[in-house]
């Protein structure tokens, strides 16, 4: 999930980690106080982690918990064994409100009705300026855009080369992805016009 060059874990055990993603996979199971808890794995466009909802966490937040959610969630790692880690969750919330969302354009049928005048105004597009591809910012702010996917188009300024590139995919933006973004990469480097 979260390995260096050598191959070794980022994180300490116990250290509290905030992290968004995709669940991917859900197991909901009875324990023998007859309390239900759940494993589930949340995943990104890079890895995948395994998180524990115990009991008294899943009775809060079953109602998040979905394959094909998009969550953030907090909690402490864990190692299960020497190589692999766990989240135990204890807080987990929607990323956004399905209302956010711009839906897809639909077609209408066409109806007698008085041409519209061309519009003037541009759409807008999100300006997005990082240190360089490689850079960690570029990679969370990828992820976020990957996640939160939408009509919104997206402009990265590249400082290393002094260049702007349209990013494939656009984004869906809301308060909550703005503010990730914010977060990411500063006040300043974030830009919507």
């Amino acid at each position: 999930f979260a390995l260096d060059e050598n191959g070794d874990s980022k994180f300490s055990d116990r250290q509290k980690v905030k992290i968004a993603g995709v669940i991917s996979a859900l197991t909901a199971k009875t324990t023998k106080k007859e309390e239900r808890m759940a494993f589930f794995t949340l995943e990104d466009k890079y890895a995948s982690i395994g998180c524990i909802a115990f009991p008294q966490q899943y009775a809060r937040m079953s109602q998040n918990i979905h394959i094909d959610s998009a969550v953030v969630i907090e909690g402490n790692v864990t190692f299960r064994d020497e190589d692999e880690i766990q989240i135990v969750v204890s807080s987990i919330s929607p990323l956004a409100e399905n209302s956010v969302y711009v839906p897809a354009p639909q077609k209408e049928e066409k109806k007698d009705t008085p041409a519209q005048p061309p519009r003037n105004d541009k759409p807008k597009r999100l300006f997005l300026r990082v240190p360089d591809r490689e850079s960690k910012e570029f990679m969370k702010a990828v992820n976020l855009i990957d996640i939160f996917d939408g009509y919104t188009q997206v402009v990265f300024y590249r400082m290393d080369e002094k260049a702007y590139f349209t990013y494939s995919s656009g984004i869906g933006l809301s308060d909550f992805v703005m503010k990730e973004l914010v977060e990411i990469l500063g006040k300043d480097n974030v830009i919507y016009k």
